[in-house]
């Protein structure tokens, strides 16, 4: 017989109060190793100069140097053990591959909604999945962000006076800039000033030529006119004498006959 509805509810309110009490108990054993290994740690790993191999929440592996500056983090830093106390925390829940899962199901679901927003997370994205070659695709895709997102969280920040300096070079550049501007634009209004005067005096030695020019194709004419109206009275006095000569032959004639 199947067993009835109040019967399973019980089972299922036993199953989770069972369930509960199991993740405390873990979470209460952990805890305790924790204490043990940070009491065990400063003993066993006290040798300056020993490195030793870290890995974070998200499986990146990270080697240090004890008791010497390592950089971690784009930061030097000196790893002591033997100073300082430590405790431990421990929190049950899912775990980090399952958080990254979740993480990439989330960003898909605002990816769908909102298309334009991959091109700004796009690389978070891709470093949240889990699959050979993610994470150098991932450093790719974010020379693809805009220039303000395009940081490395690992670079270390500039000194106040490395920053102050070149703060100082930019304006100083800015300066010269407008300087190297304003005197290329004086140079081209002077060239332009000598190109206009250039082309005036162009046009008056033109004009000049035009007038002479002309002064040369008046004399000409004049000339070729007087020399026309000159042969015109030759020609005339030509004329005249020969009419004068016959008058002259004229008169004699009737002279003789009478």
């Amino acid at each position: 017989a199947l067993p009835s509805l109040p019967a399973l509810r019980n089972s299922s309110a036993a199953w989770s109060v069972d369930s509960a009490a199991t993740a405390t108990a873990l979470s209460v054993s952990r805890r305790h190793l924790g204490r043990i290994l940070i009491d065990l740690i400063p003993k066993i790993y006290r040798e300056k100069g020993r490195i030793l191999r870290i890995i974070g929440e998200d499986g990146t592996q990270n080697s240090i140097t004890v008791g010497q500056k390592s950089k971690f983090g784009g930061v030097e830093r000196v790893f002591d053990l033997s100073t300082g106390r430590y405790d431990v925390i421990v929190e049950t829940g899912p775990s980090f591959a399952t958080k990254r899962r979740e993480a990439v199901e989330s960003m898909m679901e605002v990816i769908s909604a909102l298309p334009n927003v991959f091109s700004i997370m796009g690389d978070l994205l891709i470093r949240n999945m889990d699959w050979p070659g993610a994470q150098e695709m991932a450093d790719r895709a974010k020379f693809l962000l805009p220039p303000e997102l395009r940081q490395d969280d690992k670079q270390q920040p500039l000194p106040p006076a490395v920053t102050q300096q070149m703060q100082k070079s930019a304006q100083m550049i800015d300066l010269l800039t407008k300087e190297l501007n304003a005197k290329n634009d004086l140079i081209e209004n002077k060239q332009m000033e000598l190109e206009s005067k250039e082309r005036i005096e162009m046009a008056k030695i033109q004009a000049q030529m035009l007038e002479t020019q002309l002064k040369l194709d008046s004399q000409e004419a004049i000339a070729a006119l007087k020399a026309e109206v000159d042969s015109i009275k030759a020609g005339m006095q030509l004329d005249a004498q020969a009419a004068a000569r016959a008058q002259q032959a004229s008169e004699t004639i009737e002279s003789t006959d009478a």
